[in-house]
């Protein structure tokens, strides 16, 4: 009986907790926008598409924010929506080399066992795409971003 009651109790608390990370980064998002004018504008800033599982075929909507922390490498903060409803976010340092007209970004982050452990990204940002691949225990695929218009 007790169970019975702590479920929904539970499943209210992680949506809440959800839903403050996703406040807390709508915050950062909207101050993100000066990024895309200064001189790491070709990478730095807002981003924004979908990823794609190559394991099981979800999908979901995706932001990210990529800050430069020093030369050559910038914090990329995602939110990830999936299910329609939940949302996660998280950070991956990125090292970024500049080839021709494509900036290089590869990068990985402990994301705890949870979620997949060692997660690694790879792709690049060339004129106003960012795509990479990503992996970790349990999944892998692809995302795909653009700047927000």
């Amino acid at each position: 009986m007790r169970i019975q009651i702590l479920k929904p109790l539970l499943v209210g608390c992680l949506i809440i907790l959800f839903n403050v990370s996703c406040s807390s980064f709508d915050h950062k998002w909207e101050e993100a926008a000066v990024l895309e004018t200064g001189k790491d504008a070709a990478v730095a800033g807002r981003w924004e598409g979908s990823w794609t599982s190559d394991v099981n075929g979800h999908t979901g909507t995706l932001r990210c924010i990529l800050t430069p922390i020093e030369e050559g490498r910038v914090q990329a903060d995602f939110h990830a929506r999936f299910w329609k409803f939940f949302s996660w976010r998280y950070q991956v340092p990125l090292a970024v080399d500049s080839m021709n007209k494509t900036n290089r970004i590869s990068g990985s982050s402990n994301l705890g066992w949870l979620f997949g452990g060692q997660y690694q990204c790879r792709g690049g940002v060339q004129d106003s795409e960012f795509t990479a691949t990503y992996t970790n225990r349990y999944d892998h695929g692809i995302m795909v971003m653009s700047r927000p218009e």
